[in-house]
């Protein structure tokens, strides 16, 4: 490997795919259609980043467990999942090229809450060990409901298809600051989830809450300091890549020790914990970021995203280094580079709205919406 001393850890979905994994299977088998399976799976991930936010220790993405009884219910297995991953993979054009050559150059690990089987498809398709990848372990045929157990998860998926989708203003930390009716929704969401009269009165569901530990939140911060004790290499020298609320604490505990976070087509969560914002349909602007940083560190990245034009790139094209990546880059990009930011108080809610109105476009209004 070129550099031993550095090493990328990234997601999964959003920063090489456009999928949803979680979203589209829920969408895909949802006994009501594809629209209702959107809308079910939205309220979930809303009620899922409220308590994120508002709880100690919480995983975010911990929606991967919450909607396991009614995809089980549904009659979703393993064998589906995998299928369906298999069968509709949507990757961000440049992914493959983008792992293999990192790949070759330093140690790569992909941390996602996505679960295991619909990435094992993935990971036959490019050039990073299946050692490296850290996600969310299911085995859904390992568990079964009766058929009374059947009717009350269908009935409790009638009952949050008729409630709204959470929602709270910007800075809300506090459940008092809610309107009421949020707060009656995060109150039942509560009965729902977390008691013995809604879901935690079924076994499977409660070894489910038991059994799974989600890659997300806290869980992907776990995972990076694990890759780091594997190649002995510092945080300091870590890029980490991500999208969204699940990869705030890897972020947070990169940045605090001088590495470089990278929110890539992120929402206003993973844009507020990154150094830099990448708005791209290709990954190969991602690339050249990510060896930037590997020969020369935090001064190398400014020194190119300071000559991120045209006329300034021409220049770097000189070096022998950059020659190849930026010929590449022209490649994709004869006339307009791609959008890519430092982020600093000044101009946070600017590249925010950005970010957050580009994923739209690149993955689409619902997907692009979700936490």
């Amino acid at each position: 490997m070129l550099f031993k001393n550095c090493q990328w850890n990234t997601d999964w979905e959003g920063v090489h795919g456009f999928n949803d994994m979680a979203m589209e299977i829920t969408r895909e088998f949802h006994p009501d259609g594809r629209k209702a399976g959107e809308t079910f799976f939205a309220k979930i991930s809303k009620i899922d980043d409220w308590w994120a936010l508002t709880r100690k220790n919480y995983r975010a993405g911990t929606t991967l467990v919450l909607i396991l009884p009614f995809l089980k219910a549904w009659g979703v297995t393993d064998v589906k999942m995998r299928e369906y991953a298999a069968n509709n993979l949507r990757l961000i054009p440049g992914a493959k090229d983008t792992l293999a050559s990192i790949g070759r150059m330093m140690p790569t690990f992909i941390i996602s809450t996505t679960y295991r089987s619909c990435m094992l498809p993935l990971i036959k398709t490019i050039c990073i060990p299946e050692k490296n990848l850290y996600c969310t372990q299911v085995t859904l045929d390992e568990y079964s409901f009766s058929k009374a157990e059947i009717r009350k998860i269908a009935k409790i998926e009638r009952e949050i298809s008729d409630m709204p989708i959470l929602d709270w203003p910007d800075g809300t930390k506090h459940e008092n600051q809610l309107p009421h009716e949020m707060q009656k929704t995060v109150w039942r969401f509560n009965q729902i989830f977390w008691r013995k009269e809604g879901l935690m009165g079924i076994k499977s569901y409660r070894r489910m809450i038991e059994d799974i530990e989600v890659i997300g939140g806290p869980g992907k911060a776990k995972a990076v300091k694990e890759s780091c004790k594997i190649t002995g290499i510092p945080l300091s020298r870590v890029v980490y890549t991500g999208d969204s609320i699940t990869d705030v604490e890897a972020a947070q505990a990169i940045h605090s020790k001088g590495g470089l976070v990278i929110s890539v087509n992120g929402n206003r969560y993973a844009v507020r914990a990154a150094d830099i914002a990448c708005m791209i349909d290709h990954t190969i602007a991602l690339e050249i970021l990510l060896l930037a940083f590997a020969k020369g560190g935090h001064m190398l990245v400014n020194t190119i995203l300071h000559s991120w034009h045209w006329e300034n790139l021409v220049e770097k094209a000189k070096s022998p280094f950059f020659k190849k990546l930026i010929e590449r880059l022209h490649n994709v990009y004869p006339e307009n580079l791609p959008t890519i930011e430092w982020v600093i108080e000044k101009n946070l809610n600017s590249v925010i709205e950005q970010s957050e109105a580009f994923r739209k476009h690149i993955r689409g209004k619902v997907i692009g919406e979700l936490g």
